[in-house]
């Protein structure tokens, strides 16, 4: 029996947002062979869209393993189903969605380049369209690319929710201001609490790379230590 045959698989099809969806794609993948892994290549490129979207959910969730199993040729069938379908309808359908990530694990430059270059802004005005999209551009920004920070900068004219996602990613891909710092470091003195400290630590001390900042201008950002020994303090 091949795996669109299966049961689970049916299920998994018909409802994927099921509690129970977890639990079949379990099933599916539990031992899964050359056959199998070809069959939801095929699903891929001639299923249904919920067909379609199961296939690459699963291909996901298989990640080395799919690629032992995958034919050379099937394989690279299936990375240009990703980029046809990533360029056509990414992030404006449940297909294109997924779809972006696999086609990142294979080719992550090519879709770095969609990201920043080719995808057309209009289809980002929506609530979840815009959300991946700016998630996505603050990953490959996380990762060291100017061009990913620079679109994410120049994103304008989104929903409330993605706006608000926006500014959180850019201010936690950028510095902090002198200021800022001032600002947590005085929050923390005054409370003592453990999530100024936290705040102080996630914006800025976690940053500081090695030989930038002593421990002598740490103590005094932070305020007079419980003890200390040598380049030690608590």
């Amino acid at each position: 029996m091949s795996i669109r045959e299966k049961e689970a698989w049916n299920r998994l099809v018909g409802d994927f947002r099921n509690p129970q969806s977890e639990i079949w794609k379990q099933t599916l993948l539990s031992d899964p062979d050359a056959s199998d892994v070809e069959q939801l290549v095929e699903a891929c490129l001639d299923g249904s869209p919920d067909e379609q979207r199961a296939a690459v959910v699963l291909l996901l969730m298989l990640s080395e393993r799919r690629d032992q199993l995958l034919d050379e040729g099937v394989r690279a069938r299936w990375i240009s189903w990703l980029g046809d379908t990533v360029r056509r309808d990414y992030p404006s359908t449940l297909v294109s969605l997924p779809s972006f990530q696999a086609w990142r694990e294979h080719d992550k430059a090519a879709a770095e380049a969609f990201l920043v270059k080719e995808l057309p802004l209009d289809r980002a005005r929506d609530d979840m369209g815009a959300k991946y999209v700016v998630a996505q551009l603050a990953s490959f920004a996380a990762f060291g690319s100017e061009q990913a920070l620079e679109r994410l900068e120049a994103l304008d004219g989104l929903p409330e929710d993605a706006t608000e996602a926006r500014r959180r990613a850019l201010r936690e891909l950028k510095p902090p201001t002198s200021e800022e710092v001032e600002i947590l470091a005085e929050s923390w003195k005054r409370t003592r609490s453990s999530d100024d400290l936290f705040r102080l630590y996630d914006r800025y001390i976690m940053r500081l790379t090695e030989g930038k900042g002593t421990i002598d201008e740490l103590v005094k950002l932070l305020g007079p230590t419980t003890e200390r020994r040598g380049d030690r303090v608590w």
